[in-house]
């Protein structure tokens, strides 16, 4: 009997799950290819010069520097990460201890007056393309990009450059940007379900519990 009234709960938690449960998916995906060749773009704001047929050069002495973004206006469900991907060369040291430029990406928070609030990744040409990753464990302490990203509907995002200077750091302080993709991660929104298609097996469930209490009041 116990056997029997387990399989009969068990139908009723599929049918459960079938009609609530929602999985983690891609919402959107969007790719931006610099330069003036055929299909690239520019990003919104770059220096004079710096955009060439397949790449945008950062140069940390431009004026304006790279910024760029992602309009998440068509972005539907609830939003856990934001996975961004970087294809570039010239940015990084090729080692941890290496010395050379060390470019960073800078995923912008709330604050336009401040660094603060912006989340920083270390960029390695190694890496490329090197994925940096948002999500509410981010935002711990001060940065606020996850957030400030899904509130605004817009994903921002820049460099820094973290090079010390004269020797041994001597070099051209830029690098190439080749592509900037963003996935956008989350559940997306439910489709309500019609109730005949889990009705019966509820109701199944249930009359079957209640069988097994009669049964027992009986014997």
């Amino acid at each position: 009997m116990f056997a029997k009234n387990s399989t009969i709960l068990a139908a009723a938690a599929v049918a459960l799950t079938v009609a609530g449960g929602a999985q983690a998916a891609t919402l959107g995906m969007f790719t931006h290819d610099y330069g003036t060749g055929s299909g690239n773009v520019a990003p919104v704001q770059y220096g004079s010069g710096a955009l060439n047929s397949d790449s945008v050069t950062v140069a940390d002495n431009e004026a304006p520097r790279f910024q760029d973004n992602f309009d998440l206006s068509s972005v539907s469900g609830t939003i856990q990460r934001f996975d961004l991907t970087l294809t570039f060369g010239g940015a990084g040291p090729s080692g941890i201890f290496s010395l050379g430029e060390r470019w960073q990406a800078r995923i912008l928070g709330s604050d336009d007056n401040s660094s603060a609030d912006d989340n920083f990744v270390t960029l390695y040409d190694e890496a490329s393309p090197q994925t940096i990753t948002l999500s509410f464990w981010t935002d711990f302490g001060a940065p606020d990009a996850f957030a400030h990203s899904v509130a605004t509907e817009m994903f921002s995002f820049g460099f820094a450059e973290n090079t010390g200077s004269g020797w041994p750091y001597y070099g051209a302080d830029e690098f190439d940007l080749q592509s900037a993709s963003l996935r956008v991660v989350g559940e997306p929104e439910l489709t309500p379900v019609p109730l005949p298609a889990t009705m019966p097996l509820l109701m199944a469930a249930i009359g079957g519990l209640g069988y097994a209490a009669r049964r027992r009041r009986k014997s």
